[in-house]
């Protein structure tokens, strides 16, 4: 049991963490909102890099890409250009 709660847990802050840090990028760099382009690519490459993290240091992919993608449905999607 102490095995799957610290596998969850570890995976929800990677996942928090790329999240958090796409979220951060899209506020204060306006200079990667000229481009809807821009914006989704930087999307898509912090999910994959969260899971690819996760992936490497053998924790759950699938959990920290569904923290990630939530952190960046919630908080991001205000920071993007119209």
């Amino acid at each position: 049991m102490g095995e799957f709660l610290k596998l969850c847990a570890v995976s929800i802050l990677i996942g928090l963490f790329f999240g958090i840090l796409a979220t951060k990028m899209t506020k204060h760099w306006r200079w990667l909102a000229h481009s809807a382009i821009n914006e989704s690519a930087l999307f898509l490459t912090f999910a994959m890099i969260s899971y690819f993290v996760s992936e490497a240091i053998e924790m759950s992919a699938i959990v920290s890409l569904l923290a990630t993608s939530m952190i960046l449905s919630h908080y991001a999607w205000f920071n993007l250009s119209p």
